[in-house]
């Protein structure tokens, strides 16, 4: 009597690559962005990041234990989740209640984002998104670095720190120097003096201090999307535009919000280390390369798009980037493209759109936080659709959302887009043939 053959179900191609080794990968794709943080923010980074990571290993062994679950995937998962809460907490001068804060963070994620729907695999929002709009929500001052005026009690920024050049890693950031920053309708040449700051590499503050106390890039770009900063009338041969001003005389360099050496969160800043990690993960294949694009092409297209009320008499100006523009040999400390109108005015309008992608934590969002398998469409035209409206979104934060979603920005839109994905997977999906 012959014996039946098994029926093996498929597929029955096998790629090799567990979900345990996808999120461990994940991980490794964040060391570099880790040794930056600890160079520009000091030993209160590791210190801030092992606690939230701790912490989110913690929760999932307790739930993990529990609910009786043994998905292998779930420890690394506990560990990527703790070090993206982490990452997006600012630098402090008392580490210890940033850590306090990056705990709170880490448990909100790991229980209201992860487990409370299951575990992992199941939940529907981003659980470090999750954890980082629970921050927001419950320290808004010290992690979106508002402060309360004390004339008026009305919120105004604050100021971000940064370990000087001469001081990387073993800098005290309680020893801080707030810098003059350049005034309007001036240029940089006329303010050059001892201690004033022309960039990171080239200012040393003075001693004691160790530490510089600068505006987030975003910022300044939120103030601009705000009104705060006009067209000048270009009655005279010094008028400035609104854009001009904010870029070349309020914005620190370019180079240094693309190195990291800039305001902002332990791993928002160094847009090289994050682009190195988010490479190595679409060359393993763990990422398809449609999602960040299509998400950094929208937020390009709405910040150069985008109107904003930067005219002389504050009316909205569309393109806001491109116009306005003085005269090229008006205003010798602006780069150069030729001696071409037009081509000065794109190069404006290009470094207001760079600064724009290289700051607020969007980076982060569109290659670390963007493609977590759970929360994102399966499809790649679901993907694409899902990046176009999570940079669209994020720069229409950044440029009229009151509180939470202005300083959320990126994250916040992804929240949203997270809501979404499930309706489009439903858009997206294959249709039977004959159907």
């Amino acid at each position: 009597m012959r014996t039946k053959e098994p029926v093996i179900t498929g597929p029955h191609l096998c790629s090799g690559e567990s979900g345990r080794r996808i999120l461990w990968t994940h991980v490794g794709a964040l060391w570099l962005v880790v040794v930056v943080s600890t160079a520009f923010f000091g030993w209160s980074a590791p210190v801030v990041l092992a606690g939230t990571v701790l912490t989110c290993v913690a929760v999932d062994l307790a739930m993990s234990r529990l609910v009786g679950s043994r998905n292998p995937a779930s420890l690394p998962h506990a560990v990527f989740m703790g070090l993206l809460v982490g990452l997006t907490l600012p630098a402090m001068a008392d580490t210890s209640w940033l850590l306090q804060i990056g705990v709170v963070g880490a448990v909100v994620a790991s229980l209201v984002g992860k487990w409370i729907f299951g575990g992992m695999g199941h939940y529907v929002w981003h659980p470090a998104l999750v954890g980082i709009l629970a921050i927001h929500f419950l320290y808004p001052a010290p992690v979106g670095m508002v402060e309360q005026d004390e004339q008026f009690g009305t919120p105004r920024r604050a100021k971000y720190l940064l370990l000087s050049n001469n001081h990387l890693f073993v800098g005290d950031l309680s020893k801080s120097q707030s810098p003059g920053f350049y005034q309007f309708g001036k240029s940089r040449s006329g303010l050059l003096r001892p201690n004033s700051y022309q960039g990171w590499s080239h200012s040393v503050p003075s001693p004691p201090n160790q530490t510089w106390q600068l505006y987030r890039p975003v910022q300044t770009l939120q103030a601009l999307a705000k009104g705060g900063i006009k067209n000048e009338e270009h009655t005279s041969q010094q008028g400035f535009s609104a854009v001009e001003k904010a870029l070349y005389l309020s914005l620190p360099p370019l180079a240094d919000a693309v190195v990291g050496s800039a305001g902002g969160g332990f791993g928002e800043t160094s847009v090289v280390a994050i682009m190195l990690g988010g490479l190595y993960l679409i060359y393993r294949g763990y990422v398809r390369w449609q999602l960040p694009v299509s998400f950094l092409a929208a937020a390009a297209v709405a910040a150069a798009v985008l109107p904003m009320p930067v005219g002389s008499g504050g009316e909205w100006v569309w393109f806001p980037g491109f116009v306005g523009i003085g005269q090229p040999s008006e205003l010798g400390v602006l780069p150069m493209i030729g001696s071409s109108h037009w081509f000065r005015a794109a190069a404006v309008g290009l470094t207001y759109v760079s600064f724009h992608l290289c700051s607020g934590g969007l980076m982060l969002a569109a290659f670390f936080l963007a493609n977590d398998m759970a929360t994102r469409p399966t499809r790649l035209s679901g993907q694409i659709i899902f990046g176009l409206g999570a940079g669209a979104l994020t720069i229409v934060a950044r440029l009229y959302g009151g509180w939470p979603m202005a300083p959320l920005g990126a994250y916040g839109a992804l929240l949203v887009m997270n809501t979404f994905s499930p309706l489009i997977d439903w858009l997206t999906r294959t249709k039977p043939p004959g159907k």
